[in-house]
């Protein structure tokens, strides 16, 4: 068996930070993931982030909230992911 658990947690995390950045399917490597968001319409703060491969269709999905407003010493230095 192989750890495509721990590829989908990396990938996640790109994806969870940036919609828009090009992931390679973690389980066949073969396509560049699809995303797109549903939101909650009783908790419109909330909504979950989906992930399908368009040559495996593997699938993943994520729930994301809103965060808070960033102060100065929350903010994060920005990712060394390619984004497109």
């Amino acid at each position: 068996m192989r750890d495509h658990w721990k590829l989908w947690i990396e990938v996640g995390k790109a994806i969870a930070a940036d919609p828009k950045v090009q992931a390679l399917c973690p389980v066949c490597a073969a396509a560049t993931l699809d995303v797109w968001d549903t939101p909650w319409e009783k908790e419109p703060e909330r909504w979950e982030r989906h992930m399908r491969c368009p040559a495996c269709s593997a699938y993943n999905s994520l729930r994301m909230e809103a965060p808070a407003p960033a102060t100065p010493s929350t903010q994060r230095p920005e990712s060394s992911l390619k984004r497109h």
